[in-house]
C-alpha cells in the first residue's frame, strides 16, 4: 500500500485519509446515520475532518480541489468537510455490510415483530461476545467484569428501595 500524503491535496486523497483514521466509533456513526441527516455530524465527524484535513489551517490545494468536485468556486472549509463526509458516507455505505453486519448475519426487516426472548438473547449474545473480546485482548478480565456487574446490580438493587 502506498504511503498517503499528508495533507490530502485532493478530495479522493482526502476521503482515503479519513477512512483509515476515523475512530471505530465515528465509522458506525456515518454508517448508521441516514444521508439526509449528514448535517447532525458537522460538530463530531465534521470538525474532526476541518481539522486532520488542514481545512482550517489553510490547506488551499484540497479546498480547491473540493471546489472542482462540487463545482462551487464558493465552498469554504465548512462545506468543504460537508462535501467529504458525503462523498465518504457513500463509500462506508457500500461498504456497510463488512463493518456494521458479520457473515452470515440475519437481515431483519424493520416491521418484524421480535419476541422480548429474542431481544434479551441479542443482548447476551453481544454482551458475551464484547466480554470474550475485552478478556482475549487483556484489556479486562472475565472476573473484573463480573465483579463489575455484581457491584452494578447492588447498586441498582439499593437505589429501586
Amino acid at each position: 500500500m502506498p504511503t498517503m500524503k499528508y495533507p490530502p491535496e485532493t478530495v479522493e486523497d482526502a476521503i482515503e485519509y479519513l477512512e483509515t483514521h476515523l475512530s471505530l466509533n465515528d465509522s458506525f456513526t456515518m454508517t448508521s446515520t441516514r444521508k439526509e441527516d449528514l448535517d447532525d455530524l458537522y460538530y463530531s465527524v465534521g470538525a474532526f475532518a476541518r481539522d486532520v484535513l488542514g481545512l482550517w489551517s489553510g490547506n488551499d490545494v484540497l479546498l480547491e480541489s473540493c471546489r472542482m468536485v462540487s463545482g462551487n468556486q464558493t465552498f469554504d472549509a465548512d462545506d468543504a468537510s460537508m462535501l467529504i463526509i458525503g462523498l465518504l458516507w457513500d463509500r462506508l455505505n457500500n461498504n456497510a455490510e463488512r463493518i456494521t453486519e458479520p457473515a452470515g448475519a440475519e437481515q431483519l426487516n424493520d416491521r418484524e415483530i421480535v419476541s422480548h426472548e429474542e431481544v434479551l438473547m441479542s443482548q447476551v449474545i453481544q454482551s458475551m461476545a464484547l466480554i470474550n473480546l475485552l478478556d482475549s485482548k487483556g484489556i479486562v478480565s472475565k472476573n473484573e467484569l463480573l465483579e463489575e456487574i455484581v457491584r452494578l446490580k447492588k447498586s441498582t438493587l439499593k437505589a429501586d428501595r
